[in-house]
């Protein structure tokens, strides 16, 4: 053993340092940067991050409520592709907007492993029956969603588009041109949740 060796010596994260770690992690900075902010240890950073699997449950629950208690007009959806792990294991992140009478906007989304009809029809098992829905030319969308899906590019569709830049630029997993992907569909998964639980947390 080496006795030289030096160890941090255990203290208790405040409120707001545990807050600083998803707000830095938001932004993009790295777990080992964010330990070295806090003089603490890369798995103390992880085991705070860790707790965003709750929003997977928190999500889940606001939307069932909402489903249950509000009345929609349209659907919009739209999808984009990351990766997991390394390039060529595609995933793909289905996102949709609902738009109530009033016109407030509730946000969905659902990440599936595969682009067909059956991943389509799983995320809309979680999704409000409407009488419209806007989307682009992907076949899936005419397959599932028949006479109610209007495919073409118009401004609502500009408005599903403008979430998913929202995505990319909020979660660094999925930047464009970014070599640094999710090295789990679970881990990216709960990202995902975190951003829509807040999002329409915020928006409701």
């Amino acid at each position: 053993m080496n006795k030289n060796k030096k160890y941090k010596k255990y203290r208790r994260l405040t409120e707001e340092e545990k807050s600083l770690i998803f707000k830095l992690n938001e932004e993009n900075i790295g777990q080992r940067a964010i330990a070295r902010v806090l003089d603490v240890y890369v798995r103390t950073v992880q085991y705070h991050l860790k707790k965003i699997v709750k929003y997977k449950k928190m999500y889940k629950d606001n939307i069932k409520l909402l489903k249950e208690n509000i009345a929609f007009v349209y659907l919009i959806i739209d999808e984009l592709y990351t990766f997991i792990g390394k390039k060529g294991n595609k995933a793909y992140i289905w996102s949709a907007i609902a738009v109530k009478e009033d016109g407030s906007l509730i946000y969905l989304y659902h990440l599936s492993k595969r682009k067909n009809n059956e991943a389509l029809e799983e995320f809309c098992e979680s999704l409000p029956d409407v009488p419209k829905v806007y989307c682009d030319g992907n076949m899936s969308y005419g397959s599932v969603f028949g006479e109610k899906a209007t495919l073409e590019k118009s401004v609502f569709t500009n408005l599903i588009e403008s979430l998913n830049s929202s995505l990319r630029s909020k979660i660094s997993y999925l930047t464009r041109r970014s070599d640094k992907h999710s090295k789990s569909f679970d881990w990216l998964d709960y990202k995902l949740a975190n951003f829509f639980y807040k999002k329409n947390t915020v928006c409701c």
